[in-house]
């Protein structure tokens, strides 16, 4: 009759003679309400134990609107009620929901070892329990690893992917490297110097990049595997996934390290093609789903740095205020 609360430090109580008691789990209220009332128990010195009151189901909604709930140990079935409907008994753990239905269920006691469990916490299959598909929003090449940290790509950002060229062990960005050829006074080209580059980055042979794969994934479906050049990569495997989640949206990054080919020059095209997901819950009778058909490409520009051509023979013809002429011999190894 006397109203306590006692913090999750224990989960038992001794009583005294003829001493009544109920007990409910207090919610947080906000992502947990508190459950209703447990059965009330009387202890009587000599008397037989009183049933154990089962677990409370704990009840799921899947983007296809099936309520399932996890078998209670000891039950011997379950009710439920719809939009605090009439209590429907069922021996399943699962129920079919449609468009704005609400679900409570409660697992059944045997009636002399174990009594019933409190109703589970009210869950309501709504438009935004309704899974969104995935959408690709494109490819990306980077020299280091991605990392949750780093955030969106800049190409996902609205500007200018950063470009990068090496000269030795140093990296400095394209434009810089461009400014110093094209801006010195000696130059005519002045200011009008390209501003970009055609590549993400600039790799060379031999080296490893990791080819990204965005999507704007906001129910977070599982990514099983995609190909890339033709050659399938799976989660577990080369293929890595995280999410980001930024302004209530949730991006997913998908990526693979990959080694660019011996004698590879110019540039390396690589292409993601077959995404395929996990839908919902449930995997259909193929296994999976694809939701990109459309191949994407993305260009790594390399560095000629293998088998470097060879100047011989260098004589001057002529030299005048806006250039020279001069004669060598050209060899080229590699015939570019």
């Amino acid at each position: 009759g006397n109203l306590s609360y006692v913090e999750n430090t224990i989960t038992s109580k001794v009583l005294t003679e003829g001493q009544t008691l109920k007990v409910r789990a207090i919610g947080d209220g906000n992502s947990y309400k508190t459950s209703e009332w447990s059965n009330t128990v009387t202890y009587t010195s000599g008397s037989v134990n009183n049933p154990i009151v089962l677990e409370v189901p704990v009840v799921n909604i899947s983007s296809l609107g099936i309520a399932s709930w996890g078998a209670v140990a000891n039950a011997s079935g379950y009710i439920y009620k719809i939009n605090d409907g009439i209590e429907t008994p069922t021996n399943a753990t699962s129920v079919q929901l449609s468009l704005n239905q609400s679900i409570v269920v409660k697992a059944i006691g045997d009636g002399v070892n174990y009594s019933n469990s409190g109703w589970s916490v009210l869950k309501s299959y709504t438009q935004s329990t309704q899974a969104v598909e995935p959408q690709y929003l494109g490819i990306f090449a980077s020299l280091n690893e991605p990392k949750q940290s780093d955030g969106l790509p800049s190409g996902l950002q609205g500007s200018v992917v950063a470009n990068t060229l090496t000269e030795g062990a140093e990296y400095r960005s394209f434009e810089d490297m461009l400014k110093e050829l094209y801006l010195d006074e000696d130059n005519y080209l002045g200011a009008t110097y390209p501003k970009e580059s055609n590549y993400d980055v600039y790799s060379s042979a031999e080296s490893k990049i990791y080819i990204q794969i965005w999507l704007d994934n906001p129910s977070q479906y599982t990514i099983l595997s995609l190909k890339l050049n033709g050659v399938k990569h799976q989660i577990g495997g080369e293929l890595f996934s995280f999410f980001i989640q930024q302004s209530g949206v949730y991006y997913n990054c998908l990526y693979v390290a990959v080694t660019i080919p011996s004698h590879s020059y110019i540039e390396k095209e690589y292409v993601v093609s077959e995404i395929e997901y996990v839908e919902g819950t449930y995997i259909n009778a193929d296994g999976t789903d694809t939701f990109m058909n459309e191949n994407d490409t993305v260009n790594v520009g390399l560095l000629y740095s293998q088998q470097n051509p060879t100047v011989t023979n260098y004589i001057e013809q002529s030299v005048t205020v806006n250039g020279c002429s001069v004669s060598f011999t050209f060899s080229d190894a590699d015939n570019l």
